[in-house]
């Protein structure tokens, strides 16, 4: 298991890619906050503002995964 998860995080040349790391704990932790949002009552909620700025957080750094693996970059 540890080694699947290293290899789900790791870039082509085999280090942990902290886009990949930033973009899952953004995942959860959207997909957390709309869980206890459904559940909660409103008193409860978090700011749109805080909720806002991690959906771009995690949009930003999936979209530069994607990007980075499409892109070929010259050692010169």
């Amino acid at each position: 298991m540890k080694k699947f998860l290293a290899d789900l995080f790791s870039g082509e040349n085999g280090k942990i890619s902290h886009k990949r790391v930033l973009g899952t704990l953004g995942f959860i932790s959207l997909t957390t906050a709309m869980t206890i949002n459904a559940v909660n009552p409103k008193e409860f909620q978090p700011s749109v503002e805080l909720i806002t700025s991690v959906e771009w957080l995690t949009i930003s750094t999936i979209f530069g995964t994607v990007v980075e693996k499409f892109t070929k970059t010259s050692n010169t």
